[in-house]
């Protein structure tokens, strides 16, 4: 039989174990609370940085622009060298901890990819951005003949009806036709890299399509300079017949859906030409910004058409800063 103070002792000795478990227990859990506070600190520091990281990567971006234009060893090699590459590292720039690196690698004469990687240290993580670009110069001083559409990207049709007279279809990327597009022309279709055409389209060349699956392959094709809008009096902006803002334009498509205009209409932004609209160019239309063709709302059930015809040998086509 055990003593009344032996069985005190014991009752002691159990509670204070008991204590010491139960505390553990609360130590491990507040350990694990405290831990994830901490984690999710650290997570919200990284995420406050997130804009600080991508306008490092953007003021990267803008310095290689710069370089390109302003310095003559980064302008040379970008314009007569097609494998050139380049590099160089700010640190300590914008904010504190800051930094990035920006890559220029030439896909061919004056085409490149710029690559701009930047950090910023926050606590003992860091927060990365990357942002990547491609940058080219038209820098063939000799028009292009023969040729009716010509991009130094891809050409792409979707949903639509294109059909050209007298002039080459040529891309320095790919030719890529689908739902439902009708495509013809009276001379070659080429593209640098590839021809694709869905089953639900068709493309027709009357001298046959080639790309490097169907030589002979085409060759990539300069980019002839275009004087869109400076001081010089044979820019398409001095040159112009009439000139609208896109604002303008846009009143001028609602106000007239069937619209004809001649010699060289400039328009200082984007150009929207909407299902409804039956839009005829004499001449050339030159955009600012992007011309779009069948895109953006309309309520009418017509196809938007856009007619562009050469008159004798004053300029003709459509003439885009940006994208067509």
């Amino acid at each position: 039989m055990l003593k009344e103070g032996t069985q005190i002792k014991n009752q002691q000795g159990f509670l204070l174990i008991s204590s010491l478990f139960v505390l553990s227990i609360m130590i491990i859990i507040v350990s694990f609370y405290l831990d994830a506070i901490i984690q999710e600190v650290k997570v919200s520091q990284i995420i406050n940085t997130t804009p600080q990281t991508y306008y490092l990567a953007e003021a990267g971006i803008q310095e290689a622009f710069w370089r390109i234009q302003n310095d003559a060893t980064w302008k040379d090699n970008f314009e007569t060298d097609a494998d050139w590459t380049d590099s160089f590292t700010r640190n300590d720039v914008l904010v504190n901890g800051g930094s990035y690196t920006v890559t220029i690698e030439n896909q061919a004469l004056a085409k490149a990819i710029i690559t701009a990687t930047s950090t910023v240290s926050v606590r003992d993580a860091t927060a990365q951005r990357v942002v990547q670009t491609s940058v080219f110069k038209a820098i063939n001083p000799n028009p292009v003949t023969a040729t009716a559409l010509i991009s130094n990207g891809d050409i792409k049709g979707i949903g639509s009806a294109v059909s050209l007279t007298g002039g080459t279809i040529s891309a320095n990327g790919d030719i890529d036709i689908r739902f439902f597009s009708t495509w013809s022309t009276t001379k070659k279709a080429e593209a640098v890299d590839t021809v694709s055409v869905t089953s639900s389209s068709s493309l027709t060349a009357t001298e046959g399509i080639f790309d490097k699956d169907n030589p002979p392959i085409p060759a990539t094709i300069l980019m002839p300079e275009v004087d869109f809008d400076s001081n010089a009096t044979s820019s398409y902006k001095s040159l112009a017949d009439q000139i609208y803002t896109g604002g303008q334009f846009k009143q001028l498509l609602k106000d007239f859906p069937v619209t004809t205009l001649n010699g060289i209409t400039y328009v200082t932004g984007s150009v929207f030409i909407k299902k409804g609209n039956a839009l005829t160019i004499n001449g050339a239309l030159v955009s600012d910004g992007s011309i779009s063709i069948g895109s953006g709302y309309s309520s009418s059930e017509l196809p938007a058409t856009l007619t562009v015809v050469k008159v004798g040998t004053e300029p003709s086509g459509l003439l885009s800063k940006k994208n067509v």
